[in-house]
């Protein structure tokens, strides 16, 4: 059997945790290219220039890019993926597990790092307290576009051959709002950056009791 071709597909990629789990899978997958909406320059060279972006990357999109959901689920969904064995999605407040298996033999593997968040468990929150100003229009997007994109999520949901979440929360909510079983692989971690707690006591005498 030959090598299988591995496509990685990423909502936006421009810095935060969903990021660092790309650039992990791209070092699992070095020759994958990934496809996203939109890439700075920093991580397109931290990404080894793999990165495959299109007309929402430009001009005038590039600036209000947080603000077009349809257009990225129309981008991700008309994506030509057909050369590939492999598509590995990383989809979180994003429309990456949109994209479409162009045959029957294709894999689609959709680690979630959470359903979008103003769609489902936080769309409370969000008409409550919007992030974009002014609020008021802000809040009148929501209540207009969520029902429709909201029901495009889940369909694009039901998609998916095989779902990954992040943490056994979100592997709750994959069940409850796309109702789909899901296998958790917990994010990588960067054990450089903490030390043993032995080593923490030895310095803080307060802390010993601690370590015991």
């Amino acid at each position: 059997m030959s090598k299988p071709k591995i496509a990685i597909v990423h909502d936006w990629i421009y810095g935060g945790g969903a990021e660092k789990v790309v650039l992990e899978i791209h070092k699992l997958y070095p020759d994958a290219p990934i496809y996203t909406s939109f890439c700075s320059d920093e991580w397109r060279e931290r990404l080894n220039n793999k990165v495959v972006t299109g007309y929402l990357q430009r001009w005038p999109f590039s600036k209000i890019r947080r603000l077009l959901p349809l257009l990225r689920q129309w981008w991700f969904a008309k994506l030509d993926l057909s050369e590939f064995d492999i598509i590995i999605s990383s989809s979180g407040n994003g429309e990456a597990k949109f994209v479409r298996k162009s045959r029957p033999d294709q894999l689609h593997i959709c680690y979630c790092h959470t359903p979008t968040h103003f769609y489902w468990r936080h769309y409370d929150e969000y008409i409550k307290r919007p992030s974009f100003r002014p609020q008021w229009l802000a809040r009148l997007g929501l209540k207009t576009l969520v029902r429709p994109l909201k029901k495009r999520d889940f369909s694009a949901a039901q998609q998916v051959d095989v779902f990954i979440a992040n943490s056994t929360g979100i592997q709750a909510d994959i069940e409850e709002f796309y109702q789909r079983k899901s296998t958790v692989i917990f994010p990588p971690i960067d054990v450089s950056s903490f030390s043993p707690l032995a080593k923490i006591a030895s310095k803080r005498p307060s802390l010993k009791i601690l370590a015991v």
